[in-house]
């Protein structure tokens, strides 16, 4: 129901992924950066002091978009999970598994009921 779109995902983050937007993950940089050199310039109330350079200094170590990569791969391979769900339930219903367990399946609830009714009479 949802292949076409999960199809179009995994094309777009393969894309993404083959040919990164540098640009983009040096402007993440940029803007961690800058966003905790303010932080660190103008700590919010009530910050612990003691810690606040030491906290600084373990942010300002992180590669902000090197988390945004991981995440990228993350989803990638959320996609990737879910097209093989997809491609194994096709391949139970093409070769017949899937219908000859819910043939099972009814049959079985089929006899339970029958002789659920034929032991209230």
């Amino acid at each position: 129901d949802n292949l076409p779109e999960i199809n179009q995902m995994h094309r777009i983050f393969q894309r993404v992924k083959a040919s990164p937007p540098e640009e983009f993950y040096n402007s993440i940089e940029v803007t961690a950066k800058n966003t905790l050199q303010q932080f660190s310039d103008h700590p919010p109330y009530g910050i612990f002091v003691p810690n606040k350079k030491k906290s600084i200094d373990d942010f300002m170590k992180l590669s902000f978009s090197q988390i945004a990569r991981n995440r990228l791969n993350l989803y990638i391979g959320n996609v990737e999970s879910a097209l093989d769900l997809l491609k194994l339930q096709k391949r139970l219903l093409m070769n017949g598994t899937r219908k000859a367990e819910l043939t099972s399946w009814w049959l079985n609830y089929i006899d339970r009921i029958c002789a659920h009714m034929l032991q209230s009479t």
